[in-house]
């Protein structure tokens, strides 16, 4: 795609995986932007906020968007299943719209190549979450940002151990062995755009990242 083509794009994009919900425009040139004020209020507020932004902006959602892009996980299961099934739904409505999906850990090592000098010197770089229960989600990524490994659940105890001199820690939590970066819709966008630039044949297709299964206590 040119230059001009990429420029003259309507991308949707929102993050329902960690904290706020948050939903971006980036309508050619110019970004729009709008986050819900409290916290994991995805299930409520995601739809909410893209009508407003539409509204605000004057997009035609139905017509008007050519991509949408959304993090896949692994993060909140139930932010995971919003994000995806909103997106989906979009799509079901207006068939010339493409989804991106983008992986949470793919997400910050994206981020970290825009934002950090140096990571030449690194043989890898190290992307973690935060999986609950005092366990982590990392896996490992090339500075091309291609996976080096497959997804891990490990304890922060285990991470920390497994940490090489020659690695880059990112990740969206806190931790004085990692380079903290925040997610949200318009580090999604982004994202999207790059990805939209470069990889043509990226796969439109949403499939959730699950890593393990839901932490769930049933009523007795």
């Amino acid at each position: 795609m040119s230059l001009f083509g990429l420029c003259e794009m309507n991308i949707l994009s929102f993050e329902t995986n960690f904290g706020k919900c948050s939903v971006a425009l980036f309508k050619g040139e110019r970004i729009f932007y709008t986050e819900s004020e409290q916290q994991f209020m995805q299930s409520e507020e995601l739809v909410p906020l893209i009508v407003s932004l539409a509204k605000d902006t004057g997009i035609n959602l139905a017509k008007d968007i050519d991509f949408i892009a959304c993090t896949i996980g692994p993060g909140s299961f139930t932010g995971i299943r919003i994000g995806i099934a909103t997106a989906r739904g979009m799509r079901k409505a207006s068939k010339h719209i493409r989804l991106i999906g983008i992986s949470t850990l793919e997400a910050l090592v994206y981020s970290a190549k825009d934002s950090v000098d140096g990571l030449d010197n690194y043989n890898a770089i190290v992307s973690v979450v935060d999986a609950h229960g005092g366990q982590l989600y990392m896996q490992k990524f090339d500075r091309f940002v291609h996976p080096l490994s497959e997804i891990f659940v490990v304890s922060r105890e285990e991470f920390i151990a497994s940490i090489k001199s020659d690695e880059f820690v990112v990740g969206d939590i806190e931790m004085s062995e990692c380079y903290k970066i925040s997610i949200d819709a318009k580090l999604v966008g982004e994202i999207a755009k790059k990805i939209i630039k470069n990889d043509k044949n990226r796969n439109d297709e949403l499939n959730p990242v699950y890593v393990k299964n839901p932490s769930v206590t049933l009523k007795k």
